[in-house]
């Protein structure tokens, strides 16, 4: 009975493995639209509030705003995140850290076009409010 067992778990793990190899793929040729014309904007359906370090307050940092660049797939993940406009070095490291985790964690409607979802580029604008 243990040998089994152990026959089918080791089935199962491996189709998991083929499942997950093949979503990857599928994932690496998925077609990235930009949004605009027929390529409708995705919405977000979950926001994560970013948290930032508790050394950031009363700290008058010159840069408020942050700007990222989101890959967000067919199903409304968000698969990657490029920060296209703002720094990321010194005391900012921390801020597109907490900014870059928050972005990671929301959930869209995805971007659709002609009517069926599909993954896009989309830009976010992240404002810095430290209270």
């Amino acid at each position: 009975m243990d040998k089994l067992r152990k026959f089918l778990l080791t089935g199962a793990l491996c189709s998991l493995m083929m499942a997950s190899a093949h979503a990857d793929q599928r994932a690496k040729t998925e077609t990235i639209y930009a949004v605009g014309g027929v390529v409708k904007a995705p919405v977000m359906i979950k926001r994560c509030e970013p948290v930032f370090p508790e050394s950031l307050r009363g700290r008058k940092l010159k840069q408020p705003f942050f700007v990222y660049e989101a890959v967000i797939s067919a199903r409304g993940e968000v698969r990657s995140v490029k920060l296209v406009n703002g720094r990321s070095d010194g005391p900012y490291a921390s801020i597109d850290r907490a900014f870059r985790k928050a972005i990671l964690c929301a959930k869209f409607r995805p971007a659709t076009r002609h009517g069926i979802a599909v993954a896009c580029k989309f830009n976010l604008t992240s404002t810095l409010e430290v209270r």
